[in-house]
């Protein structure tokens, strides 16, 4: 009975670890007495990080972050220590091997008679929707440039018309009033 428990487990983990794989999320979690942190394999691939690399997970993940992003992310881990706050931000992001991504970065404290003893947390590799935003962007931008540049042309139209009608009414004013003498004298 117990070495089902143990295979049943193991099935579980193995179809988390594939699932963290295809959303392509990395779950952690930091306790808060041991200063510990533990991260799930995703997390590791996401960093292009080895498992056994023996680093300070929490200060060497810092450094995949802007120094001005650093800032932030801590103010908000200290606020779900010292006010039980959750987060949820997104910052570019470069892995340990200096490829360039965007991540979402949610965390959420665990209380143990009612103190924060944990935090837990996700780092999302949500690149692909960030190039889709950039992409909606700059077709937007394409596509607003674009209505100028017809509306600018429409105008420009409208105003020939404009002189255009202006002219015909003109010339044929002295056509009509020779045309209206005529039938005065036929009169």
């Amino acid at each position: 009975m117990h070495l089902r428990a143990v295979e049943v487990l193991q099935e579980s983990e193995a179809r988390l670890n594939i699932s963290q794989r295809l959303s392509k999320v990395g779950g952690w979690e930091y306790d808060i007495a041991s200063s510990k942190s533990v991260w799930t394999e995703e997390l590791y691939r996401i960093h292009e990080l080895s498992a056994d690399s023996g680093l300070d997970l929490v200060q060497e993940g810092l450094k995949c972050y802007r120094p001005e992003d650093r800032s932030v992310i801590l103010a908000a881990f200290r606020s779900v220590i010292e006010r039980a706050e959750t987060y949820d931000l997104e910052f570019p992001f470069s892995t340990f091997k200096g490829r360039s991504l965007w991540v979402r970065l949610t965390a959420q404290p665990v209380f143990a008679d009612g103190k924060v003893v944990r935090v837990i947390g996700n780092l999302m590799d949500i690149t692909e929707r960030k190039r889709a935003e950039e992409g909606i962007h700059k077709l937007n931008s394409e596509l607003e440039q674009r209505v100028a540049e017809r509306t600018t042309q429409l105008e420009a139209a409208n105003k020939e018309l404009g002189a255009f009608s202006y002219s015909v009414s003109h010339d044929l004013r002295a056509p009509l009033r020779h045309i209206d003498g005529f039938l005065s004298l036929l009169k």
